[in-house]
């Protein structure tokens, strides 16, 4: 071989390196310092041991290079361990939407009666806004998703009306006349025309490797080039290429009984425009500037406090209001002047925690599950993780 040539046959195959990326991606924790915000990504043979729920008995923290799990509740021995992989003050919908596409596994698999593939009565779409109107949810509701959905109508009560709104960050495309994805709830390919899989009831970690060996693109010596996103799968560099975020808004109840296609798109239009201010806000508080931080998210509050007609506003326990006081909440304590508008803000977000979180049971504060502590990806203790996998877990007290 000349000198400067690399010899192609050294080169691993580019499928094996995407599946060990897919790998990591399907098991790595998110590292997040002392107010859960994001700082890095984490390998714990431990940790990639425990499963998910949506109503976990155990959660994780992390202390400098350590993952700690943490009982919740009194867990007998033999019962399985549960952590929540994903933020849980979230609707259901954008829950299983988070996991399928992060973990690829379908929460409403083990539904009983969830009703696949509800079709909207009306739907249009506008440049980068998709809008639905159904009769009933579209989706599986959580036991608290009638409150994080819940909209004040200008006629009725405020439980007449629901709505919900997505996004999704896609590339721009030349043809604008048509929306480019759909979020594909109800668990149906239809074609996979956003790039979205069929995961009804499971998906294998083939599927993944698949999907990041697809996006990896390869530079001249063969080996992908792919960036590792927070918990997701390889996603290809999108520098050269322009993004957007897409709106898919969907509303449903006796409330929009009657809507016209104006009037949706109207709500649509409006919905995205809150969300395009919270975003905002986050990457203001993220440049470390409150003050613009803290103007956003009174904006966005006063958008959705004047919602157009049927809707009067979003409910007080709207889970995209729940958020845009959350960053509220942040800025105000960035700038440290306005400790008044925080416990205001505070004293609103407890009652929405309170619905979305797990109870946690006072016996069993600060109790640290023996055996689930990992530093630099080894276990602590001398227990191997074969007898973790075959073992019960020990008893708490």
């Amino acid at each position: 071989m000349q000198s400067g040539q690399t010899d192609q046959t050294a080169l691993p195959d580019p499928k094996i390196i995407a599946l060990m990326l897919a790998r990591c991606a399907c098991n790595n924790h998110t590292i997040c310092d002392d107010e859960l915000r994001p700082i890095g990504v984490g390998l714990f043979p431990t940790g990639a041991l425990i499963n998910h729920s949506c109503t976990p008995n155990a959660m994780q923290s992390f202390k400098q290079q350590q993952i700690i799990f943490t009982a919740l509740q009194p867990t007998a021995p033999g019962a399985e361990i549960s952590i929540s992989y994903i933020e849980l003050a979230a609707t259901h919908a954008e829950r299983r939407q988070q996991l399928l596409e992060q973990y690829y596994f379908d929460i409403n698999s083990n539904l009983q009666g969830c009703r696949p593939g509800v079709k909207p009565l009306l739907k249009c779409t506008a440049g980068h806004v998709c809008a639905e109107a159904y009769s009933s949810a579209p989706d599986h509701m959580g036991p608290a998703d009638h409150a994080l959905t819940g909209a004040h109508m200008t006629s009725g009560s405020a439980l007449d009306g629901h709505m919900m709104a997505f996004t999704k960050s896609a590339p721009i495309l030349a043809d604008q006349g048509s929306f480019p994805c759909s979020s594909n709830h109800d668990g149906h390919n239809d074609g996979a025309k956003d790039g979205s899989y069929d995961v009804s009831g499971g998906r294998s970690l083939q599927a993944a490797s698949d999907a990041a060996s697809a996006s990896a693109s390869l530079s001249s010596g063969g080996v992908p080039q792919a960036s590792l996103s927070s918990g997701g799968v390889p996603q290809a560099s999108s520098a050269q290429q322009p993004m957007q975020d897409l709106v898919h808004f969907q509303c449903w109840g006796a409330g929009f009984a009657g809507i016209d296609q104006q009037q949706l798109l109207a709500l649509a239009r409006h919905m995205a425009h809150v969300l395009s201010q919270h975003k905002a806000c986050l990457q203001s508080l993220s440049s470390q500037d409150p003050d613009t931080a803290k103007s956003l998210a009174l904006s966005a509050l006063q958008l959705a406090d004047h919602m157009p007609a049927p809707v009067k506003a979003l409910g007080g326990h709207h889970i995209w209001r729940m958020r845009i006081q959350e960053a509220l909440m942040r800025a105000c304590v960035d700038l440290g002047n306005d400790w008044p508008m925080v416990l205001s803000v505070g004293k609103k977000l407890i009652t929405v925690y309170e619905m979305v979180y797990p109870k946690v049971s006072t016996a069993m504060c600060a109790t640290e599950l023996p055996w689930c502590v990992d530093t630099k990806c080894e276990l602590q203790d001398h227990t191997p993780t074969e007898q973790l996998q075959s073992s019960p877990c020990p008893a708490l007290h």
